[in-house]
């Protein structure tokens, strides 16, 4: 249990340290910034307890982040920072106990949600830029969801999808992630019941904001979806959806391919909210925020394959650190902003290819000496409660 404090603590520290000394904080009074939904948020917190008529759908449905931040005594902006900083805190701890949860261990589960929080896309962009909240609200939420779910709390599933619901309409994909997880199990028989009605007011709640809230226009779901499908051809945007979304780490399920395959054969589950994230893709623009809800289960999948194949080496644990630190930089995302664009990419594809050539030379290492551990495959990792390794019932998430 101290083991834990002690992880709780660092990573307390580190996300204190990152908003303060790395993130830092967007101008919203930036001329550049002018168009972005930063302002419709704030003008949704502003108009809160009421509804803001002048924001555009889908921005106007996501009321949670802004309205808390409304009914907050404090200045719009420092309400939505301080959000955005307790949810942060609540996310990295929740994700620590979600691997370690999952057969993953402690340390390395620490070492996997740093690699997270570096991530600029799916926690940087909404650190540094802190009127969207709902973007780590949603990942904490989808986190919850995941243990009412393994769990069978199916009282709190429900509670959570609400909250989803008023924040994102991500928390929905975990509608039939739970529904496979059910068969998968074969628990429907026990819980489906349960399931189903857990469902009714979360979807009614979906439904009522959409037929309530009013708004300024915007486009429909399937205008979006005409209007940003075609990415599926583009392999720019494929790559900014599969690889750089997650860079430089989306190169180590490539290396060690075999075994990120095992890993999605014994966990349909996961494999069925990835697919589903990236579909959920397909009606937006911003390609790599828009994988950010992926990182729970991708996380996992990298927490094993460092676990099994780079943890037992100090060098290699070095260079994925300072590869997904270099990856962090970026030209318009903090306060050691790169140059451009150009250098972004440069960066980026260098930290790629460095991380790329100690992982093969790792994986040659590994043949060649024929450790016990790729025989045995020593971690186990579940989504499944039966299934997944003893963990301390006082730290069960």
């Amino acid at each position: 249990m101290k083991t834990h404090w002690l992880h709780c603590g660092i990573l307390c520290g580190i996300v204190l340290i990152l908003l303060s000394c790395f993130y830092g904080k967007i101008d919203p009074h930036d001329p550049s910034m002018a168009r972005w939904d930063l302002h419709h948020y704030m003008a949704m917190a502003e108009a809160s307890p009421g509804f803001c008529a002048s924001a555009p759908q889908p921005f106007v449905f996501r009321l949670l982040g802004p309205y808390i931040a409304g009914i907050s005594p404090l200045h719009t902006a420092t309400a939505f920072y301080a959000i955005t900083l307790v949810a942060s805190l609540s996310l990295a701890l929740l994700f620590y106990f979600f691997l370690y949860n999952h057969g993953i261990d402690a340390t390395v589960s620490v070492i996997s949600v740093i690699l997270f929080l570096l991530n600029k896309y799916a926690f940087g962009f909404p650190a540094w830029n802190y009127f969207q909240v709902n973007d780590i609200l949603s990942l904490v939420e989808i986190i919850l969801l995941y243990w009412a779910m393994r769990n069978s709390r199916w009282l709190l599933f429900s509670m959570f999808l609400m909250l989803g619901v008023l924040t994102r309409e991500t928390a929905l994909l975990m509608i039939p992630v739970a529904f496979v997880h059910l068969l998968e199990s074969k628990t429907w028989t026990k819980a489906g019941r349960k399931y189903l009605i857990a469902l009714i007011p979360g979807i009614m709640l979906f439904i009522l904001i959409r037929l309530l809230v009013p708004h300024s226009g915007g486009d429909r779901l399937w205008r979006t979806f005409f209007a940003h499908a075609a990415k599926v051809t583009s392999p720019h945007r494929l790559y900014a959806l599969l690889i750089n979304s997650f860079a430089p780490l989306s190169v180590i399920p490539l290396v060690f391919l075999r075994r990120s395959i095992r890993f999605f054969r014994t966990h349909k589950t996961g494999l069925l909210f990835l697919l589903l994230v990236f579909t959920s893709t397909l009606f937006g623009s911003n390609d790599e925020r828009l994988m950010a809800p992926a990182a729970p289960v991708f996380y996992l999948l990298i927490a094993e394959l460092i676990e099994t194949y780079c943890y037992s080496s100090k060098a290699l644990l070095i260079i994925i650190a300072i590869s997904v630190f270099l990856t962090s930089l970026d030209h318009r995302v903090g306060i050691y902003a790169l140059p451009s664009l150009a250098a972004t990419q440069l960066v980026s594809v260098s930290a790629m290819l460095l991380l790329t050539l100690a992982l093969l030379r790792r994986m040659i290492a590994i043949r060649h000496n024929k450790p016990e551990i790729e025989k045995s495959g020593l971690v186990t990792v579940s989504f499944d409660k039966s299934t997944a390794r003893h963990v301390d019932p006082d730290c069960r998430l």
